[in-house]
Order: structure tokens, then sequence, then C-alpha cells
């Protein structure tokens, strides 16, 4: 029994002396130590005193004693002055001490002696001096080899060797005229991805620019980290050859480098062109891109585009419209001192004029000016930047007679021409006729055809205090009842219905919260012995679609619908007689006065008489009747012939045959076409007598 408690003791003891002996210093066991880098810096080689990563030690649990190390370089790189220190735990009796003695140029030795037993130690070795060969490439691999205690052997990766580049880059592309630029305006960024990217050399990069263009000035360069001015190691130059800018780096190697170089160019207009002005890269560098666009030489000129178009209602007063874009194409487009017109059409009357935004550059309006309903002006102070202005929120009334696309006009003296579309103009209203029936002269309550009215958006019948819509018939023609007025879709309710002579008017009770359609049955006209034959055209106007009467004098009416046409006399009145008098507006028609606007007058022995109302006196319809501007010439139509009088002419055509009258055709105001009373009776084949007494002149047809 004895010996059997002897040979367990003697196992125990054993155990226990190689549990002691496998113990590293201080007693601790299993403590892990591993090696990391704080950064992998990119150096391009050769290169001294440049800075690699620094190495950080990390270990679990340190035990009381000395750990020992020696850290290796590759071969050929000069170690430098390491440095090593305790970066946690704060206050901890560990000192990290460098050795160097005994050892080769890329090695040294790292000796940590703690004075207890310490957790989560980290100790940092700095390499901040270290010289790399020519040769080098790749990792840059520091190799550790344990000697004694927990600095155990490994390695860490503490830079990268690699030949470099600078990353070329321009701040902005400026747009520039044959004045060139001034105060810099050119910057280029030389941006080292690593240190010693931008080469020690006499030219280590070069600039050139393309045929017509030159570097002018004294370029500067500036440190974008900290924007102080650099006046030693870099310097950049125009050469001899003004094409050229050249960069030349002096000295040594320190840290990367981000430096800008602030420069100007002149453009000689004789060579250069229009377009990207593009610098070849060069040098004893690597570079990227290997060529820069470091401006755009434009021509002076500005576009006008639209950026929204609004749709609106004719006849309204305050109708918004679309937003639009004047932009230069190069500084100064627009001229300094000029002016810049925006001009409506014949249609349209400002509102608001309006606003400006400058949204790209320095350009500066003045406030808009008046220069009649339709136009108004700014002033420009130019521009050093190319500049884009946007004109907003606008506003106009317009006549109720607009349809289609509404366009402004840009002009003035400034350099800006052309039109832009900002609005989409809607009829306030539509009309048609189910049926156009033959109505006679001279009879009463004859039955027209239906009208549909309908709306071009909803609310555009709007709710007054008034006469909401009027319906016109012509001259002559007179309602016999009031007609029926229903809506048919949408929900516009109408309040009442009234008639007098030639109108109908109608009332509503509110406007409406969607398109809605009008039907007006039941009319029916009475038509006057006057009335010529040919269509009967219903015109329909009123306070509800025309707000704008009062701007547009010569705008009333919304839409026109033809719902009968007059064909021919009531039995016994074929005879159409009309007297005029020398002097008088007003003639007789079958005994009915008729007022016209030209009275007949004479010129060299003979009755000059209005065309058109003498035509329409002997039942020419109002559109047989043709002005022809272009030519200045007046045709009308009958059943059976074709006349054709010209302005300054005593040449009449009559179903293409020639007639020379005495007198020439002539205008009188307003705008109204005379010509010698007997040669329009021939042409119409009307009989005229003259009574010399009264000055009267009596056609019968």
């Amino acid at each position: 029994m004895i010996k059997a408690r002897k040979k367990w003791l003697s196992i125990l003891l054993t155990v226990t002396f190689l549990i002691s002996i496998m113990l590293p210093l201080g007693g601790v066991a299993n403590a892990a130590t591993t090696y990391g880098a704080l950064t992998t810096p990119t150096v391009v080689p050769p290169a001294t005193n440049t800075a690699l990563g620094t190495i950080l030690i990390t270990i679990d649990t340190l035990g009381s004693g000395t750990h020992k190390a020696v850290f290796t370089l590759p071969t050929d790189f000069d170690r430098g002055t390491p440095t090593a220190s305790l970066v946690e735990p704060s206050g901890a009796a560990i000192s990290p001490t460098i050795d160097t003695s005994g050892y080769g140029s890329n090695e040294f030795r790292l000796d940590v002696t703690a004075s207890a037993v310490y957790s989560d130690v980290k100790i940092s070795v700095a390499l901040p001096d270290v010289d790399v060969p020519s040769d080098a490439s790749g990792d840059i691999t520091c190799t550790i080899t344990n000697l004694s205690g927990q600095l155990s052997s490994g390695s860490v990766v503490v830079g990268k060797a690699s030949t470099g580049q600078v990353d070329l880059s321009v701040v902005e592309t400026p747009n520039i005229t044959s004045s060139g630029t001034s105060g810099g305006k050119i910057q280029i960024n030389l941006k080292e991805n690593a240190a010693g990217g931008l080469k020690v050399a006499a030219t280590s990069l070069k600039f050139t620019l393309p045929s017509g263009f030159e570097w002018t000035g004294t370029p500067t360069i500036i440190n974008v980290a900290d924007g102080s001015t650099v006046t030693t190691g870099v310097y950049a130059n125009i050469d001899s050859d003004a094409r050229k800018l050249i960069i030349k780096r002096e000295g040594t190697v320190g840290a990367k480098l981000f430096y800008r170089v602030k420069t100007d160019i002149s453009v000689d207009e004789s060579t250069a062109k229009f377009g990207d002005v593009v610098a070849t890269v060069s040098g004893d560098s690597s570079y990227s891109p290997s060529d820069l666009t470091v401006a755009k030489y434009q021509d002076y000129g500005v576009t006008i585009t639209g950026k929204t178009t609004e749709e609106v209602i004719a006849g309204r007063t305050d109708q918004e419209v679309g937003d639009f874009y004047i932009e230069e194409a190069a500084p100064g487009s627009l001229i300094d001192g000029r002016t810049l017109t925006l001009k409506l059409p014949a249609n349209a009357k400002w509102v608001t004029e309006p606003s400006v935004t400058v949204e790209k550059g320095n350009v500066v309006l003045s406030s808009w000016s008046s220069v009649d309903d339709r136009t108004i002006k700014a002033t420009v102070t130019g521009s050093t930047t190319a500049s884009k202005v946007l004109l907003k929120d606008a506003k106009v009334k317009l006549a109720v007679d607009t349809a289609g696309d509404l366009a402004i006009e840009v002009g003035g003296t400034a350099g800006a021409t052309g039109s832009v579309v900002v609005a989409k103009v809607v009829a306030p209203i539509s009309a048609s006729a189910a049926s156009t029936p033959n109505l006679k002269i001279g009879e009463q309550s004859q039955a027209a055809g239906d009208i549909t009215i309908t709306e071009g958006k909803k609310e555009a019948i709007d709710k007054v205090t008034g006469d909401d819509l009027v319906l016109e018939a012509p001259t002559g023609v007179e309602f016999a009842a009031v007609p029926t007025v229903t809506v048919t879709d949408g929900d516009l309710v109408v309040d009442k219905v009234t008639k007098s002579g030639r109108y109908v008017y109608i009332e509503l009770k509110s406007t409406s919260s969607k398109a809605s359609t009008i039907k007006v049955s039941d009319i029916k006209y009475t038509v006057d012995r006057t009335v010529p034959v040919g269509p009967i055209e219903l015109k329909i106007k009123g306070d509800g679609v025309n707000k704008t009467a009062t701007d547009f004098a010569n705008a009333t009416v919304a839409a026109k619908v033809v719902n009968a046409n007059c064909v021919t006399p009531a039995p016994g009145e074929q005879k159409v007689t009309t007297q005029l008098t020398i002097g008088n507006t007003t003639m007789k028609v079958n005994g009915q006065d008729v007022a016209m606007d030209a009275a007949p007058y004479i010129k060299d022995g003979r009755t000059m008489i209005s065309v058109r109302w003498v035509a329409q006196a002997l039942g020419v319809a109002d559109e047989n009747i043709i002005w022809d501007g272009a030519n200045r010439t007046v045709t009308v139509m009958t059943s059976t012939r074709v006349v054709q009088m010209k302005i300054g002419s005593k040449v009449m055509t009559v179903n293409g045959a020639s007639i020379t009258m005495d007198v020439a055709a002539e205008i009188v105001p307003p705008g109204r076409t005379c010509i010698p009373m007997r040669f329009l009776a021939q042409a119409l084949g009307a009989k005229v007598t003259w009574d010399d007494t009264t000055k009267t002149a009596i056609f019968e047809l």
C-alpha cells in the first residue's frame, strides 16, 4: 500500500515538473499574440525616409519578465529609426524598447519588459523613415522571429511598392470665348496615389494645348489640404512654346501630394477651333488620364428653351403660363447694358411679368418695364460665367378667340432672339349644329337647327353677374321665340333664358366641376328681306366666356355655328331694290335702312361705292366676298359670276373677261374697296338708275 502511494506521488511530481517547464515567463499559459498594421501605405521605389505602416502587436495576457523578437524587413531595405511605444493598458509597467546593435540595416530587435501580468496589451512599432530600394515591388512584409517570451514568430505587411501615378482632373470646365480666361480660371488637380508618384524630374508633367490656345499669366500651385501656396519642391512654369505648361519636381519625396495648379488660357481666333480645349499630357511621371479637357471654346450665343407648358383658357384675365430658360453659350453672350424683350402675340397681354432666377452664372436682369401691353423689357448686366436664367410664374390675359400654342417672342438688343411656347390655349367653348335647314327671306318663325355648346374644360363658362352666354343672330334675323336650353352632360345648372330681337341670353346658377355640354333646341328665326342668300351664322359670346372684351375690342365672339341657310326669297319678293345716296352711310334695301361704314362719294365725275355693302345688299353672302391682302384683290362670287378687282387697277374681270373701268379701284376708310357704281352694277347683272336731284343711285336685281 505504501509502495503504491509512493508511485502515484512520483507520477504527480513528474507531471508538475513538465507543466512548469512548458509555461511562459510569468507563469502565463495559452496567451495569444497577433500582428497587424494600422496602415499599408503605397510607396514608389526608390524612396528615402519613407514612412511604412505602423505595426500593432496585440497580446491577450502578457506575463512578467522580458519578451524578445527580431523584426526583419526585405533585403536591401534600410530600417531607419524604428520606435516602439505602449498603447494599452495606459500606465502599465510595461517597457518596449528597440535595439539595433549588431543587427543588419534591415532588422532590429524589440524587447518588451513587464513587471507583472497584464491583459489586453497593445504595443505599436513605427517605421517612420525607411529607405526602399529601386527593385522593390508588391507587398512589403516585415518578418518577426521569436527569441524568447511571448513575442511569437509571424509576419505583417507594412506597405506596398508600386510604380505610382498622378491622378489628373479639373475643378471645372469653363466655357470661354475669344477673350480667354483670367484670375486662375483653369484649375488642374495633381493627386498622387502614392508618395513619389510625381517624379523628381525637370519635366515631371507637361500639359500641351491645341493650336490656337496658349497658357498665360503666372501659374500658381495650391496645397489642397490646407489652401497654402506651394513655393518649394514643385514648380509650374509656362514653356517658351506657350502652348506647354511644365510641372517640375525637385528634392526628396515626402508624403503623398494633392496639389492644384491655377492658370489661364489665351485664344487666337484665327486658328482656334470651337469645342473642347483638350490638353495632351506627357512627362516622366505616370499619369491618368492621358489628355484633359480644360475648357470649352464657344462662340457667343443664346438658347431659349421651354421648361413647362400650361393649359390655359381663352377669354380669361389671369392665366399662368409655363416657365422657360434663357441660357448663354459663353460668358457675355447677353450683351452688357443692352435690353432683353419679351413680346406676347396680338391676342395676349401681360398681367404679371415673369420672375427671374439665375440658376447658373452671374448675369443680372433689371426689373421689367413695360413697352406696351404686349411687350416688356429688362436691361442686362453682362456675365463673366456662362449663365442660365429661369423665367417663371408669369400671368397673361387672353382674347376669347385665341386657340392653340401661345408663344413668347424673345428679342431686344442683348443678343437673345427666338420664341418659346409657354401654353396651350383652350377655347372656352365650341359649338356644332345638328342641321342647317333652308329658310326663306321675309318669312317668320322658321325652324333652324339645334346647336350644342361644349365647354373646353371645366369652369370654362363662368357664373358672373350678367349674361353668362349670349346667342347673337346676324343682322336681319331675329329669334321668334325663347329656345329650350338643357344641360346634356356635366353639372352646369341653367338659371333662366330670355330673348330680345336677335339675341338670346342664358344665365347660370353655378359653374361646372366637370366639362359640360349645353343643347339649345326649338330655335326659330324670323328672316328679314335684307338678309342675303347664304348661311345664317350664330355667334356665341357673353361675360361668362369672355372676361377680356374691354382688353381686346375686336375679339368678342367665343364660338360660331351655322344652323340655317337662307336660299330663296319668299314668293312675290323676287326683286331687291337698293338705294344709295352720295355722302350718306345709310342705304335702303327694299325700303329698310341698313347702316354702312363707307358712304358713296364722287371721284373724277364717277360715283364710287363700296363693293362689299352693295354686293351684300344684292344678295351676295359675306363669305362670297373675299379679300386677298397679299395681292390686294377683291373677289365677288354669285351663282353665275366671278368678279375680281385689284386695288390701283382700272381692269375688272368678270368670269375671266377683262373690262376697263374709267376710275381705278381704291381703298377708303375704314378699309373698304370702292369702284365706279356703273361697273359694279354691270358686273353683278343689276339695273342701275341715277337721280341727279337727290344724288341717289338705285340698283335693281
